[in-house]
């Protein structure tokens, strides 16, 4: 079992959050909405092939999941998850009253 932040992991994290999730949303039909507030992605380690001939590990998504996730595996985390529920609810009334002003506008 790895931590997300496990420096062997660095690099596959870095691409995935920075970069990957950009385009890979959209695809899903999520883009330009948050994220789920709790979700998990399981990769899987693929074989190097042209283009990736580097020897460098690629990996490729297997699954993406947010309708079961828990945290009680990493209680360590739960000031975070609180924090950014906070966070993720205030952003959402904030919007969402921005759009019933301009409604009434």
């Amino acid at each position: 079992r790895y931590e997300p932040d496990a420096p062997e992991f660095r690099r596959l994290m870095n691409s995935f959050v920075h970069r990957d999730l950009e385009n890979l949303l959209p695809l899903l039909g999520m883009g330009g909405h948050e994220l789920p507030l709790l979700w998990t992605a399981d990769f899987i380690l693929g074989a190097p092939r042209p283009p990736w001939t580097d020897g460098k590990d690629y990996y490729f998504i297997g699954e993406l999941n947010c309708n079961c996730v828990g945290i009680t595996t990493q209680l360590h985390v739960t000031e975070v998850v609180a924090a950014e529920a906070v966070r993720v609810c205030e952003s959402a009334r904030e919007r969402r009253s921005r759009g019933l002003l301009n409604m009434l506008w």
